[in-house]
């Protein structure tokens, strides 16, 4: 995947620290933190500032890419990778999340 700071949806520069416990993007405008929660959670917590998560592959193909759709139960983003073959839930704690190109490939 691929994490990108973001003000009024345009990408914006930060400075980013990271220590054994937590990766943070700092900009003018806010901050973002992301650490784990066990082996199996990351939290994000932001102010200021949105984050896009999104597929790094730039194509698709049988082997790469990923698949994102809304559960329809809750809301969540669900990502569905065609290299791991995993799947990735992205739920908000707090706020709302802002899906796009949900039940799209690639």
């Amino acid at each position: 995947f691929i994490l990108v700071p973001q003000v009024d949806g345009v990408r914006t520069e930060t400075t980013v620290t990271a220590s054994p416990a937590l990766l943070s993007w700092t900009a003018a405008e806010g901050k973002i933190d992301a650490a784990f929660d066990g082996v199996a959670c990351l939290r994000i917590r932001g102010r200021g500032v949105d984050l896009t998560i999104g597929d790094a592959s730039t194509g698709l193909t049988p082997f790469t890419g990923s698949y994102l759709l809304r559960d329809p139960m809750d809301g969540a983003a669900v990502f569905t990778s065609y290299e791991t073959g995993r799947r990735y839930r992205v739920t908000s704690l707090r706020g709302e999340l802002d899906v796009h190109g949900a039940e799209a490939l690639g």
